[in-house]
């Protein structure tokens, strides 16, 4: 039994450093890939910004235009 102690115990020493390798590799792909998702969320939240502006707008002019019509409607049934 004392023969495959040594052995056991450097295949587990070869095996955690292999796991920290794998890691650092990982959390490195990580990080970088990230960074690009970061860009990709900054690029969608100015995306929805952008459309909750536009349907603002367009529903702001909409009862505008809606004001202008029942004004005109009035005028007209007046005169």
């Amino acid at each position: 039994m004392p023969a495959i102690h040594p052995l056991t115990r450097g295949i587990q020493q070869l095996r955690d450093q292999l796991l920290r390798l794998a890691c650092r590799i990982q959390a490195t792909a990580l990080h970088r890939r990230q960074e690009g998702i970061s860009m990709a969320e900054y690029i969608l939240m100015a995306a929805a910004v952008l459309i909750i502006a536009l349907a603002a707008i367009n529903g702001f002019f909409n009862a505008i235009a809606g004001a202008f019509q029942r004004l005109t409607q009035r005028l007209d049934s007046t005169g």
